[in-house]
């Protein structure tokens, strides 16, 4: 795939990926804070006291922005892999949780 097709893409599915990353902060909070610690627990076995903790204020809020932009960047794809079948009706907005699971019920 081109650069160019890429950057079409992700024009195309940036906005609404944006919109599913701020939906899933809220709907999987919890969720999400224990992937986090669990991340966490990972560092510190692969680098120990390395890396963050030498940061200062700003090279963790750029860090951070890397981070948040790299989520972008998934989510769009998502976003573009499932709009045929949201146009279509087979797979509504939000089903898929952090966690894997599908909810029972309506998305959560």
């Amino acid at each position: 795939m081109s650069l160019q097709a890429k950057l079409d893409a992700f024009d195309k599915n940036s906005r609404a990926a944006f919109d599913e990353l701020l939906e899933w902060l809220h709907r999987d909070r919890e969720a999400l804070i224990h992937a986090a610690r669990g991340r966490l627990v990972e560092g510190h076995y692969r680098y120990g006291d390395r890396l963050m903790y030498e940061y200062d204020q700003e090279q963790l809020q750029a860090e951070a922005c890397q981070e948040i932009a790299d989520a972008i960047n998934y989510l769009h794809l998502r976003v573009q892999r499932q709009r045929p079948q949201l146009l279509r009706g087979d797979v509504r907005d939000g089903e898929q949780r952090v966690d894997g699971e599908r909810p029972a019920g309506p998305a959560a």
